[in-house]
This record gives C-alpha cells, structure tokens and sequence, in this order.
C-alpha cells in the first residue's frame, strides 16, 4: 500500500495498527493497508530474535532472486490490473509501434521490478541514514516508471476493448448518432463516466453518443422520452439516422437496476468481459439496419437481449416510405402473454409484413382464437421501432410542437409563459415541470395512432373520435390530437425475424434467471429457460469473472460471482443459484448466504455470522448525503408494486407478528400502499450499523420462526429507530456517480492488488516457512467458470520460479514444500479440466535431476514426488547436524557392542506437523518436552561390528524389560 514505509519497532506497528483499526470503525468502506499486514509485520520482527538474522537474510535473497527471475521471464505476476483474456491476445494495436504481447510484457516487467525492490526493502533491516535516502530515490524513480507502464496499460486496455466488442457485419455502422436515455440526470451524468465511455470505444469516431434524460426530473414515459431525446440530437440529427436506446424507466420490478438503469446491466463473458446489453443491443441493430435510409430514427429497450442470425436482412428500397416498423420473433403464447403482440396478414409472408391488429398482454386463450400466431407461436413486440424518414420527420415535428410538454426547451418555453400571465409566486422550473410535463408512451399512444391493414381492424383506433375515447383520460386534448394528426397517416407493418431470439429483463427474477441457467448444461424446465442457456451460450456468459473469495471451499458450483471480493476468518458458503456482483466484503467470522439470492453492491465489514437465507436480495448504495448509505432488502419474487409479500413472507402476517402498523411503513399523503411506497429500507452512517445489525430479525422470520429470539428483537428495535425509505424514493436519492466509481475500483484496483497480496503471500509463507495452508479454490473455480487459465498459468510460473531459486540456495525444504504445493494446485485444476497438461510448464523438474519430458499430467504428479522424495533425503542425510555429529570412540572392536539412549519426546497441543508430507503442504511445527520414564531414558538401540560378515544386519527388539503402561507415563508427567 505504501512502499516508503518502514516499521521500525514494535511500538510503531501496534500504534499504525490502532490508527488503522479507528479509521476502518468510522469508515467500513476504506481500504488501508490491512491490520494483518502490520501484525504479519511485527511477527517478522519478532522471528528475526528468534531464529537470528542470517536465516531472515537467507530468506530475503531468496524472494529477490524469485522475482528477478519472474521479471526476466516476462511473468505477469503484477499486472493483474489488466484483464487477462485481454493480455493474452496477440492481434496488433492500431497505432502502436508493437503488439499487445510487446506492451504488455513492458507493463509487466515495469511492475514485477517494482514488486522486488519493495518486497527486498520490506525485508531489509532499517540501514544508514545513507541507504535509506538512495533507497527512496530509487523508489521515486521506480514510481515514475510505475506510472509509464499504467499509462501504457491503459493504452492497452483501450485498444483491447474496441476490438473484442462483438461485430456482427463489417459494414458500417448504419447509424449518425446513438442516444442512450437514464432514469435521471444523475445517471446520465454517471454513464458518461462508464458506460457510454466504453461504448463509443467500440463505435466508429464519427458517430455522436448522447447521455440523457427525461427533462428537468419529469417522467415522462416511452414516448415523451423518445421525444426529449430527439431535442437532444437537435439540428444535428436533421438528415441523419438516429438510434434511441431506452433504459426502462423505474425498473420497479427490478430495483437493483434502478440507480443506473437497465441499460448498464452487468453481464460477465468469456469473450467481452464485463459488458452490458445495449452493447449487445447495438451491435445487433448495426447489423439488422445496414444500409437504413438517412433520416430514420430506431427506438429500442435496453431491457431486452436480441439474438439476429447474420443473414437478417431488410431491402430498404423495397419499403413504404409512409409505414412505421416493428420488429418481431416469434415465441410461444405462454410468454407472448407478457408482451406487444403483433397480428399478421396470413396472405403476406414477406420480411415485411402487414399488421392486422397490435394487442398488449393478451390472455394465452385470445391468442389462440385469433390468427396472431404463426405454427403455435405468437409474433412478439422486441421493443424495437423503426421510423422511416417521413414518420421521423413527424417526430421531429411533435417534438417542436404538438407534445413540447416532453421536451426540455418545451417544458422551459411554457414555464416561462406561465411566468408572464400568472401573478403567483414563481415556481421554480424543475417543480413546475414534474407538474406539467405529460406522460407518452410509445407502445400504447404512438403505436396506436397508427393505421393498419384491416378493413375492419380488431378493437384498433383508427379515427380521432376512438383514439380520443382511448386515451382521452391520459392525454390532454391538445397533445392527443397533435400525435394523432401528426401519425395516422403512417401504416404500421412488421419486420418479422423467423429465426430471431427475444428475452426481457424486466424483473429481478428474469436478470438472476439469465445470469444462473445461461450458464447452465442442465436440461430446461420451460421455454424461458431454454432461452436463457441459448442467450447464455451465445453471449458467452461465464459464472464467475473479477473475483476473490477466501476461503472458497462451500461456494456452490452454480452460484455467479462478478466483480467482487469476498473474505472471512471462518468459511464462505454460497448457495445455488446465487447472484453477488460489485460487492467487497470483509467478514470477522462466517458468511453464509442461502440458495437464489442476489447481493449487488454490498460493501463493508462486519463481525459474527453474516447470513441472507435464500431467496432475497439485498444491495447497498451510497446517497448523496455525505457519508450515508441505505440497505435495501426484499425477497426475489416479491411483487414490487403490490401488497402481497414482503421478504418472500405474507404482508399482513408479518406486520401482525412484530407488531408493525400501516404508519410505521408508509407516510401519510401515499394513496397506494405497496411496497414500492413502504419504507422498509434503513439509511446509516458510514461505520454505524451493517446489514446484520439490521435484519437479523428478518432472517429469523424466514427461516420460520415463530417468535423472534432476544437478538431478533433487538435488532428489530434498532431496524425501527433507523430513518428509513422506500424504493421509491431510492433512485432521487442515491449517488450514481459514486455507484459507477465504486465498481469501477473493485475491477481495477481492489482485486487486482488483493491478487497480488496473494501472490506475495504464497512466495512469502514458502521462503519464510510459514505455519499455514495455501487456498487456490477461488482461482481454481474462477478459471473453471469462465474458461480463463491466466492467473493459474502465473501461479505455476511463479511457483516454478521459487522452486528453482531455492534450489539453487540449498533450500531444500523450501523446494519440496513447493513442489508439493505445486501438486496440489495442479491435482484440483486438472480434476476440473481447467488446466490443459499442455499448459503446466514446470522447468524446475530438470534442475532437481527428474526427467521433465513427460506425456500425462499423471506422469508429470509422479516426477513431482521423485522429486521430492529425493529432495527429502537431501535435507535428512545432508543436514548440518549430520554433517557435525561429533564421532565418539571411532575405531571399536568387533563384537562390542556400542549402545545409544535416549529419552522420550511428548509432543504438547495435538501431535507435530514437521514431517513429510505434511510439512510441504502446510508447513511444519513441533511444540514437545524431552522426558525419562521411571527414572530412565526408555529409548535405546545397539550395534556392533561382526567379524567376516557381509552387509548391515537389523534386529528388532524389545526396548524395556518390562511394558510401559499410562501409569507410568502419569508419573513421569508428575515428576
């Protein structure tokens, strides 16, 4: 964390550890250099009196050489800061003199040198004044190629990322511009930040992104957003094709999105890494829309996932200028039930087809008595729009007049007017456009204002009298007429995709659905998962990408983790079917979180048994009021905008066992009293409270009980005396820009200098003999999941590298202990097919003298326990105290025997662990007393010389003249 540092007593670590240690107590979310560091620190110093300098110095030359030699090698130890299907990529870099290869290599090296000085310094005792002054100058020095070489990853990772987006034509891209809509200024504000940045890496530079909202806070629904953006375009868009990404407004039956949108939704790929669907979004329609007409404007969802084979295609000059298109797949009823569906002409079996009728969420058994199905399945509404030049010119149009209440310049215009005509006091623009701005939605009073091809349309408005009569209600009379009059002359028709996919995202569900079984070789239960698995496979979706979890041994195999650091002094368990993305949790204790829940974004620290039972889902984020935070926690399945559950449980009955009333969770002015209104979601301080604190209660309750414990109720009344919100009110509330940050350092600071410490402390437990195990389960999983063998591939290389160093320093239980731990990690990693023999390269093997040319990874495990076998015999045979055994009465005459002693050894706490083969695996200690049993040595051997015999000869026998039972060990322990 800070490699200038340098302890220099005791005194000094304990007084930093306690300074550290208040500042984590006031902000959970801070990341400082660990206490554990600072007592591995003052236990180091502590080893040094005890075994004496010349082992630490041995050790410490040791490190040195380990790592000179991952930096010669070009081992990419450190510079985990870049993802690594990215580094192993070998295509060139536009503008680059090199490859990524030759960049990256640099990087690495850079970093791995830098890594060895500070580990070579950390190790040092404090020198002269005189040393001490080069060696910061040497770290100056270090620190600016430190930054050259992120500046060249940084380089790296922006090239990388604009050639692994996914193209699905080489054409151009058919679109002028791109404008992605948020729930909120803040958010739009916030995927400048992300998002979009990433994004227009994989556009042409000439195309235009915008980043918007709707106006001044105003919702104002499909439609008016699509209006607001195409003001946000302005004159620039005039001529020009235009694309309109939607985020799915509220996302209240998916709250965990709402913050930043569904538009920035995370899924992890083996190919693309941490992307989001309106990447995919976009990439599908560049390919669907080549050669659209300038001047069309496209509107979709980014709520949904397309799947377009490549031969989908449109002849534009074969269309009616006068038609609006949407684009349909087919797809069973029981799902088209939830969805626009599209009634086609049976006569026309175009690409293009006519619309006979668009209904909205019909009954699977309407859908069966009309003709809106092809062979069993119904045409699906994908949320895709395309208006051809002449209906664009008609937005554009409504924009400037008819529906100005949608847009920004409008709102404003008409804020103004009021201004000069009314003599109340002034209210303030962003109020008076929440009152005013009028709510269009462009799948209901855009769509509909449309003409079809029927005679006689079924329930279609096609008059000014019937759409009045329709929507009358929701539209003031002036902006209905206007989009009536401004699109009924247009003809709706349907671009129809026979072999295309279509998936919503629209509930929490649905998300932790695609996320599990697109990863999934299980056979499906239903249609939706059938397509899940199929959108998975296509994507590439992985389960995990971006994580750390120590220990790792009860993560279920099913479960997805994306970007997140989980660690515990006790056990991790993850159950089946689990969701947890951008999250770092550091747990005094256990963690254990149940079977189909989804955890976004839950950061800090926590002491005890942190436990979420199964089926709920709970997410942190930080508000804009400095230094608070909000947990917002509700099961999956509940129903978000009614009153039916609450945390999976029966709302009322709930409410009736902890004694809640309608007034502790909803205020006074709401009329509809739902979830989506109650206030059930506490807001803390930074370091005041943690999620456990919190709902303990909650956890008690579902897992069925009766009456809550005195914990349970403690933490009820701590729950109730909180301030707290709802849903809601949430997305107003939240930081979004700190959401984008904070996600953003978990992938590219926090992981990759935990992966690093990890590292750091393989090679460092190795040299230094520590008393522990080795865990590679999480990096083991984690390549096993998503396909990856870069990390491994750098733990063998670095172990290799440690083994020949200590070698070649006659370490010799430091090289067996190595190779064993190097067995071990290549036994789980082959076990899991993760590891490909062709890719365990173990140099190190010819160094010992074991044949290394080898054709099995079973062959290879053998030549490892040659090699420690003889490395074993090694350290017995040719140790110092052998070497020095002061030889008593050298020359004996045959037949006398010569007899040797000695007392009993009583190991204390357990037994000892510094044999083989536990002692390579774990480390070896012994903690025992040397003592006589009844008054004498019990132990003796003897041997003598016999005159012309050949070879040694070995009698056992019986070393007491009589047995030695419990009562004599007692004694012996009693005197």
């Amino acid at each position: 964390a800070d490699p200038s540092l340098v302890f220099k007593s005791e005194e000094e670590v304990e007084l930093k550890m306690a300074q550290q240690k208040a500042a984590r107590d006031a902000d959970p979310f801070l990341i400082t250099k660990s206490e554990e560091e600072a007592a591995f620190q003052m236990a180091e110093e502590k080893q040094d009196r005890f075994f004496g300098a010349d082992s630490k110095e041995s050790g410490d030359n040791v490190l040195s050489e380990i790592y000179a030699g991952l930096a010669s090698s070009g081992s990419g130890l450190l510079s985990l800061g870049l993802d690594q299907g990215q580094a192993e990529a070998t295509s060139p870099v536009k503008g680059s003199r090199g490859s990524k290869n030759e960049i990256a290599s640099q990087a690495q090296a850079a970093a791995v040198e830098m890594f060895a000085l500070r580990i070579a310094a950390s190790c040092d005792e404090v020198g002269m004044q005189e040393e001490e002054v080069a060696y910061r100058a040497m770290l100056e020095e270090q620190e600016k190629e430190e930054k050259e070489s992120m500046a060249a990853e940084e380089a790296l990772r922006a090239t990388m990322t604009t050639e692994t987006v996914e193209t699905h034509r080489s054409s151009a891209f058919p679109f002028d511009s791109l404008v992605i809509t948020s729930p909120d200024a803040m958010s739009a504000e916030a995927g400048t930040k992300g998002g979009i940045k990433q994004l227009k890496s994989s556009l042409p530079s000439d195309v235009e992104v915008f980043s918007t909202s709707d106006p001044y806070g105003a919702r104002c629904g499909s439609g008016g957003g699509t209006l607001a953006a195409l003001e946000e375009v302005g004159d620039l868009g005039l001529g020009q094709a235009v694309l309109i990404v939607h985020a799915g407004g509220d996302s209240s039956r998916c709250p965990t999105q709402m913050v930043l949108g569904k538009s920035y939704t995370t899924l992890p790929t083996n190919r693309n890494g941490l992307m989001d669907p309106t990447r995919r979004l976009v990439s599908q329609l560049g390919g669907l829309c080549e050669g659209l007409p300038e001047g069309s404007i496209v509107v979709a969802a980014s709520d949904t996932l397309l799947s377009l084979p490549l031969e989908s295609s449109v002849d534009w000059s074969r269309c009616d200028e006068m038609s609006v298109l949407g684009l349909a797949v087919p797809a069973p009823h029981e799902t088209a039930k939830n969805h626009g569906v599209y009634c086609l002409d049976s006569k026309d079996h175009g690409v293009i087809r006519k619309v006979t009728n668009f209904l909205q969420k019909p009954p699977v058994e309407e859908l069966r008595s009309l003709d809106a199905a092809d062979d069993g399945n119904s045409w699906i509404d994908t949320g895709v729009v395309i208006f051809l030049p002449k209906a664009a010119e008609a937005l554009r149009t409504l924009c400037r007049e008819g529906a100005r209440v949608c847009t920004r310049a409008g709102l404003q215009a008409i804020w103004e007017e009021c201004k000069e005509s009314e003599t109340d006091e002034e209210q303030p623009l962003e109020e008076f456009a929440r009152g005013h701005a009028v709510k269009v939605e462009l799948y209901t009073h855009l769509l509909k204002a449309l003409q079809l091809s029927s005679a006689e349309p079924i329930e279609m408005l096609d008059s000014l009298d019937q759409f009045h009569n329709a929507f009358g209600e929701e539209l003031p009379p002036d902006v209905l007429h206007s989009i009536h009059r401004a699109l009924h002359k247009f003809r709706l028709k349907a671009i129809t995709v026979p072999a295309g996919q279509f998936l919503h995202l629209g509930t929490t569900r649905e998300l932790v659905d695609l996320l599990v079984q697109g990863c999934s070789t299980a056979p499906p239960a239903n249609h939706f998962e059938k397509r899940c698995q199929q959108f998975g496979k296509d994507l590439g979706l992985v389960r995990r990408l971006g994580t750390y979890i120590m220990p790792a041994t009860h993560v279920a195999h099913s479960s997805v983790i994306i970007n997140s650091c989980l660690t515990a002094t006790g056990s991790v368990t993850v159950g089946n079917g689990t969701v947890i993305e951008h999250s770092i949790l550091v747990v005094d204790g256990d963690v254990d979180v149940g079977s189909n829940c989804l955890l976004s974004g839950v950061r800090g620290k926590a002491t005890g048994l942190l436990k979420v039972p199964s089926g709920m889902c709970l997410q942190s984020l930080e508000l804009q009021a400095c230094g608070s935070f909000v947990f917002m926690y509700f099961g999956l399945d509940d129903k978000i905008k009614s009153r039916s559950t609450i945390f999976g449980l029966p709302f009322d009955v709930l409410m009736e066992k902890v004694g809640l009333t309608d007034a502790d969770l909803w205020d006074e002015s709401v009329e509809t009293k739902t979830l989506w209104t109650a206030n059930i979601h506490p807001i803390i301080g930074a370091g005041n409270l943690f999620f456990c604190d919190l709902f303990d209660w909650v956890t008690e309750l579902v897992e069925g009980a009766d009456t809550l414990s005195s914990r349970g109720q403690e933490t009820l009344e701590t729950w109730k005396s909180c301030k707290r919100t709802c849903l809601r009110e949430i997305r107003g509330q939240a930081d979004a820009s700190k959401e984008w940050s904070s996600r953003s350092e978990i992938q590219t600071k926090f992981l990759p200098a935990k992966e690093s410490m990890l590292f750091e402390s393989i090679l460092v437990g190795l040299v230094k003999r520590e008393h522990r195990e080795f865990d590679f389960d999480y990096l083991v999983q984690e390549s096993e999941a998503s396909g990856n063998h870069g990390l491994l591939r750098i733990i063998v290389q670095t172990l290799d590298q440690a083994i020949m160093s200590s070698f070649r320093s006659e370490l010799y239980d430091v090289t067996a202990r190595s190779l064993m731990v190097l067995k071990s990690l290549i036994l789980k990693a082959s076990d899991l097919g993760v590891l490909p023999f062709d890719e365990v390269q173990v140099n190190s093997l010819a160094m010992i003298g074991i044949d290394s040319d080898i054709s099995s990874t079973t062959d290879r495990i053998a030549s490892i326990d040659k090699a420690v076998e003889k490395l074993t015999r090694n350290c017995v045979f040719g140790s110092d105290h052998a070497r020095t055994f002061e030889r008593q009465n050298a020359h004996v005459p045959a037949g006398k025997w010569v007899v040797s002693s000695a007392p009993a050894r009583v190991d204390f706490s357990g037994g000892w662990t510094d044999t083989p083969p536990v002692c390579y695996e774990y480390g070896g200690a012994v903690f025992g007393a040397a003592v006589r049993v009844d008054g004498a040595k019990p132990l003796q051997c003897r041997t003598r010389l016999v005159e012309h015999g050949e070879g040694t000869v070995v009698l056992r026998q019986v070393r007491a003249t009589k047995p030695i039972g419990w009562n004599a060990c007692w004694r012996a322990r009693a005197k």
